[in-house]
C-alpha cells in the first residue's frame, strides 16, 4: 500500500481523526498505542496505520506517516508513542448463548473500561451500556479495556429493550446490592444471566431491582462499606468463570 505524509497540523485528514473522538455514532474511531493498534489489526478490524515512523508492520493496510507535532495533536497523551490506528467498529449484536454485562448509567471512564477489560477475560462476551453510560469510545474507556473493544459484543440500549429480548430466550436477572442480598455462593452456573452493575453514585435503578430474580452481594469485611463498581463487577465475573470450570 502507498504511504501518504502529513505534516501539517492543519491537514483535512488529520482534523477528521481528531473530530472523530467527539463523534459517538461514527463507524470508525482511532486508537492509539501499539497493543491497541496490534488487537485492532488482529481481529480483521484496522483500517488504517498512522505512525511518526516510516516503518510500516502492516504493509496490506494504508500508512501514513505524520510529523511529531501532527501526533501531539492527535494523541491524547502527555507523551503519546506516537502509534495510532484507524479502526472500525463492530457491529452491536448480543449472542443470546452467553452471559450479558448491563451498565447501568455508569459514568466513570476508568469503571467501564476495567469492566470490559474483565468481561473479556472471564466470558462475559456481551457488554450492554443503557444510553446514559459513558460512551464505550471514550479514550479513557479504549485505554482501560486494552483491547477488549475488538472482541465483545458491545451495545447501547436501553434496558427495557434487553430485557424483553433476554428474557424470552430464558435469561436470568442478577443485580448487585446490599439490601435483602444473597451472598455469591447463590450465583447462578448457567451463561444465560443478565448482570446489571448501578450506577457509582446511585446503585442499580429501582425499576430494574423489581425485576431482579436474584439480589447479590459481595461479602468483605465491616472495615469498608462497599467496592469499586469495576472492582465489584470483576469478583462477580470471576466467580462466575470459576463456577463453569
Amino acid at each position: 500500500m502507498e504511504t501518504n505524509k502529513i505534516t501539517s497540523r492543519q491537514n483535512p485528514t488529520l482534523k477528521a481523526w481528531v473530530e472523530l473522538r467527539k463523534q459517538k455514532d461514527a463507524e470508525t474511531f482511532i486508537v492509539e498505542g501499539t497493543h491497541l493498534v496490534e488487537m485492532a489489526a488482529h481481529n480483521n478490524l484496522l483500517i488504517a496505520y498512522i505512525s511518526i515512523s516510516e516503518d510500516n508492520p502492516f504493509p496490506q493496510l494504508p500508512h501514513y506517516v505524520i510529523h511529531p507535532s501532527v501526533s501531539e495533536k492527535l494523541s491524547e497523551m502527555k507523551t503519546g508513542p506516537g502509534v495510532f490506528g484507524l479502526c472500525k467498529k463492530k457491529p452491536q449484536v448480543v449472542d443470546y448463548t452467553k452471559p450479558i454485562l448491563f451498565l447501568d448509567d455508569l459514568r466513570d471512564p476508568g469503571n467501564v473500561g476495567t469492566m470490559m477489560r474483565s468481561a473479556l477475560a472471564f466470558d462475559f462476551i456481551n457488554v450492554v451500556a443503557s444510553p446514559n453510560s459513558v460512551h464505550f469510545y471514550n479514550e479513557k474507556v479504549l485505554t482501560g479495556g486494552q483491547g477488549a473493544h475488538f472482541v465483545l459484543n458491545i451495545n447501547t440500549q436501553n434496558f427495557a429493550e434487553l430485557y424483553e429480548g433476554a428474557k424470552a430466550k430464558g435469561y436470568k436477572l442478577v443485580v448487585t446490592t446490599l439490601l435483602e442480598a444473597q451472598p455469591l455462593v447463590n450465583l447462578y452456573q448457567d451463561d444465560k444471566i443478565i448482570l446489571v452493575i448501578g450506577n457509582e453514585a446511585r446503585g442499580v435503578s429501582p425499576s430494574i431491582l423489581a425485576l431482579a430474580d436474584l439480589k447479590l452481594k459481595i461479602e468483605m469485611s465491616d472495615k469498608i462499606e462497599s467496592l469499586n463498581a469495576g472492582i465489584a463487577a470483576s469478583i462477580i465475573m470471576h466467580h462466575h468463570y470459576r463456577l463453569k470450570h
